[in-house]
Formats: C-alpha cells, structure tokens, sequence
C-alpha cells in the first residue's frame, strides 16, 4: 500500500509570506518502503507549520502528491498528512508524530532546523489499518 503512508498534513497560509524549507524523507511500515521531496512553510503560529510532499516510485518518478500539517502538543509535534496516489482514486491520510525531545520554547522552525542538523524521524498511521516509522532531513536552502 504505497499511498498509506506519509508523512505530515497541514492547514496553512500564504506561501508567499514565508520562507519555504525543503528536504527529503523516507517512510517505512509493512510493505511500505517509500522516498521523497517535502517543503514545509512556517505559519503565523510559531507553534504550527504546513506543506507539501511528493512521494515517488522505485524508478524516482513522481507517483502522488500530498500535504501536511504539524502542530505542537504538550510534549511532542503531531500532524496530519494526506496523499493522492497517481494510479488511484482518492485520497489517503492519518497522523504523524515526532520522536524529538521539544522544550516549552521550541518553535516550529526549531524542529525544522533540527532536520538541518540531523536525521529527525517518527511515526505515521493511516487508523488502525497501517503504520511505521518516518524520517526527514532537510537541506540548506531559502529557509531564514
């Protein structure tokens, strides 16, 4: 199930009012061994982010298309992502969650500059049906 997999969903704003990060991604669960490109834009709360992600296939082709979202909780970043596949109808979506140890203060940008510094990983569900582990790692570029 190629599609039930990635990464992160969000609500967002203007892209043109934020500086944009970009990155790369792996996603891995039963069956699901997945890489791709994401972007992710900062959003007027320091505390939640958005954007998009592409997911390709064995031959590094595009094979579907989706967004995400991240929001910090308590003690974690969490979101929602969601995927259309190309060979499918519809879509697919389910959660996410960090495994990064956050602070009160950190900031969305602070978990996206922590992908600059290392590999940040977590994991992902789509309900009760599928789940496994992701990873990102972001690459320097127009990030502030």
């Amino acid at each position: 199930m190629v599609c039930a997999c990635l990464v992160f969903c969000l609500a967002g704003t203007s892209l043109a009012q934020s500086p944009t990060w970009r990155g790369t991604y792996t996603v891995r669960g039963p069956g699901v061994n997945l890489s791709g490109s994401w972007t992710a834009s900062l959003h007027q709360d320091p505390y939640a982010g958005w954007g998009t992600w592409t997911l390709f296939d064995g031959s590094g082709r595009a094979a579907g298309s989706g967004s995400w979202s991240a929001r910090k909780t308590e003690k974690a970043w969490e979101g929602r992502w969601q995927v259309r596949v190309a060979d499918q109808r519809g879509s697919i979506s389910g959660t996410w969650t960090a495994n990064l140890r956050i602070n009160g203060a950190a900031r969305f940008a602070d978990l996206l500059q922590s992908a600059l510094n290392e590999i940040v990983s977590g994991t992902w569900g789509r309900s009760s049906v599928q789940n496994g582990t992701w990873s990102i790692r972001a690459a320097p570029g127009d990030q502030p």
